[in-house]
Parts: C-alpha cells; sequence; structure tokens
C-alpha cells in the first residue's frame, strides 16, 4: 500500500511530501519528493501518476536493496 504524507516543514511555514511504500508487516519507507513548499505546492507536487509513483518508490527500494547487498556481501532475491 502506499501514502503520499504532507507534513508541516521545520520552519512551521512551509511544507514537505513523502511517499511512504507500507508492507504487509506494518513497516514503511518514505521517499522525499518535496521539501519546504507552500501547501498549494505541496498538493500539486507530485506530478505523477499513481504507476509512476509506484514505479518511483520501487526504484528506491531497489537502490536501498543493492546498498544493503553490497554492505553485506548478500544476494538479492526477488519474490
Amino acid at each position: 500500500m502506499y501514502e503520499v504524507r504532507i507534513t508541516k516543514h521545520h520552519s512551521g511555514k512551509t511544507y514537505n511530501v513523502d511517499l511512504i511504500a507500507w508492507e504487509r508487516n506494518g513497516s514503511g519507507m518514505a521517499v522525499g519528493k518535496a521539501f519546504n513548499v507552500s501547501r498549494k505546492q505541496a498538493e500539486n507536487s507530485l506530478g505523477f501518476s499513481e504507476p509512476e509513483l509506484i514505479d518511483a518508490a520501487m526504484e528506491e527500494f531497489k537502490k536501498d536493496a543493492n546498498r544493503v547487498a553490497d554492505l553485506y556481501d548478500a544476494i538479492i532475491e526477488e519474490k
């Protein structure tokens, strides 16, 4: 399941936008899509269709999987 979350930037005046990919076990991975933008920009910032958002999240997962596999000299198994 995927979720787009808009949160207040630490400045308190602007917003950040994250795409969160949730797994069945309840863990999730956030991918930052916009930072320090107005509310209107935050609501329109992604500019992606849902399939494009899913593809973007999967690319981030693959990058992280490759990094961890290299770190531990492990094999990536896709199911």
